[in-house]
Parts: C-alpha cells; sequence; structure tokens
C-alpha cells in the first residue's frame, strides 16, 4: 500500500503534538482523515472515517488511549492502532500488548523513526487481517 492510501486518526490531548503530528504526516502523503483531544472522541473518530491506522497517546481525558485503543480494536474500527506516548514503563508496553496494539513509540519522535514504524505496524497488521479472512473462509 502507498503511503497516499494510508488513512491515519491522530488522538492526543495536546492541540500543538497533534498539529505537528498532521504536518508531518500530511507531507509524508498520508492522509489525516481525523483528529481527537480526547479517547471517546477517538473511538466516534474512527467509527466516522475507519482509518487504516490511529495514531493514539496513552494519558487523554475522559477515556484513556489504551481503553479507547481496546474498543477501537474490538470493533474493528481501524486495521492498526499504535501509541505515541510520553509512558515507557513496562506496565503501560504490556497492557498496550494485550489490547491489540501494533506499535509503541515513545516521545518526542522524529520523522526517521515514526514513519519505518508506521509502514512496518500498517503492513503486519494488513498481512494479520489477511490471515484471520483467509481462516474464516476455510472454517
Amino acid at each position: 500500500m502507498s503511503k497516499d492510501g494510508i488513512r491515519v486518526v491522530i488522538a492526543d490531548d495536546e492541540p500543538i503534538t497533534r498539529m505537528d503530528l498532521k504536518e508531518l504526516l500530511s507531507g509524508e502523503g498520508y492522509q489525516v482523515v481525523g483528529e481527537a483531544a480526547d479517547g471517546f472522541d477517538a473511538v466516534e473518530v474512527c467509527k466516522q472515517a475507519r482509518p487504516d491506522l490511529v495514531l493514539m497517546d496513552i494519558k487523554m481525558p475522559l477515556l484513556d488511549g489504551l481503553s479507547a485503543a481496546k474498543i477501537v480494536y474490538e470493533e474493528n474500527l481501524a486495521d492498526t492502532v499504535m501509541m505515541l506516548t510520553a509512558y515507557s514503563e513496562r506496565e503501560f508496553v504490556d497492557q498496550a500488548k494485550d489490547v491489540g496494539v501494533a506499535g509503541y513509540l515513545v516521545k518526542p519522535i522524529d520523522e526517521k523513526s515514526l514513519i519505518p514504524s508506521i509502514e512496518l505496524a500498517v503492513a503486519r497488521s494488513k498481512d494479520m487481517k489477511k490471515l484471520r479472512k483467509d481462516m474464516q473462509k476455510v472454517s
């Protein structure tokens, strides 16, 4: 899949972070199809936009990013969820794995690490989605 085809939702409670990510991703050819400042809005935006990728912060008001990621994953509202957060503690990483998160990057993020991480996470998620469909056909 080309970058032009990757539709992204950015969920972060910091407006400057959302703006920076949107500018960076748009400049790289991604389509930013929605933004959210809290977990509830992130879920709602995903229901509307059905993005390929959600970049989500962990600590957000109302509903935290891990809880929102779990809902997005379980309701199949996006193909891939990646966490972009300032928290690198093992507890958060383990929780992210448990809720189906495909990538975890610690802020501050630079373009050199973000773009390859996105490409790999989206590709693996597409592979897994295809595998699940193939398994359903077989059974």
